[in-house]
C-alpha cells in the first residue's frame, strides 16, 4: 500500500502543536533524546555488521560522524517557534529573584522608569499643543493645510515667503 501524500501543514495545527511542546517539554525531551538513541544506536549496528567493528568503537565513530548532540537539540529547541516564551519566563524569574534579592535597586529603576515615562508624556504633550493648533475657523479642526499663494495676473503657482505665512497665522488667531 503506497504511503499517503504528505499534506502541508496548516498554521493552526502547527501552533497548536507548538503549544502542545511548550507544554509538554519534558515528553518532548524525551522523544528527542530516544531518536537521537535510535539513529546512534543504527550507526553503530550498520558499523558493525558492515565494517566489523567494536561495539564501542561503532559507537565512537557513530557519534563522531553525527556531531554535538547537544547542538542538534538546540538547534531543534530553537525551531520549536515559541522557544522565545520559554526564554522570557525564565527572565522573569530571574527578574523577579533579584527584585526579592535587592528591593532597594528595584524601587530606584521603578523611579527611574516612571520619571521617564512622565517626561515622555509631557514633552509629547507640549508638541502637539505647539505642532497641532486647529484654526480658529468654522470646522477648523479640518483644515490640513493653507497655502498662500500670490494674486494677481503674476501668479506662478508658488507660495510666498514666510513672512506672509506667519502674518496670515497671526490675523486668524485674532479672529
Amino acid at each position: 500500500m503506497p504511503a499517503a501524500p504528505a499534506r502541508p501543514m496548516s498554521w493552526l495545527h502547527g501552533a497548536g502543536a507548538r503549544l502542545r511542546l511548550l507544554f509538554a517539554r519534558r515528553t518532548a525531551e524525551s522523544r528527542m533524546n530516544d531518536e537521537f538513541r535510535f539513529h546512534i544506536e543504527m550507526e553503530a549496528s550498520r558499523l558493525v555488521r558492515e565494517r566489523g567493528l567494536a561495539p564501542d568503537e561503532a559507537r565512537r565513530q557513530s557519534l563522531a560522524a553525527f556531531g554535538g548532540l547537544e547542538n542538534h537539540k538546540e538547534a531543534l529547541r530553537s525551531d520549536r517557534g515559541f522557544a522565545w516564551l520559554a526564554g522570557m519566563s525564565l527572565d522573569l524569574k530571574l527578574g523577579f529573584r533579584m527584585m526579592k534579592k535587592s528591593p532597594g535597586l528595584t524601587v530606584i529603576g521603578v523611579l527611574g522608569m516612571a520619571v521617564a515615562v512622565a517626561i515622555g508624556a509631557v514633552s509629547f504633550g507640549v508638541i502637539y499643543n505647539v505642532a497641532a493648533t486647529s484654526v480658529p475657523l468654522d470646522q477648523g479642526a479640518r483644515i490640513v493645510a493653507i497655502q498662500n499663494l500670490k494674486a494677481g495676473s503674476n501668479n506662478d503657482g508658488l507660495p510666498t515667503n514666510l513672512h506672509d505665512l506667519a502674518t496670515s497665522r497671526q490675523r486668524l488667531r485674532g479672529v
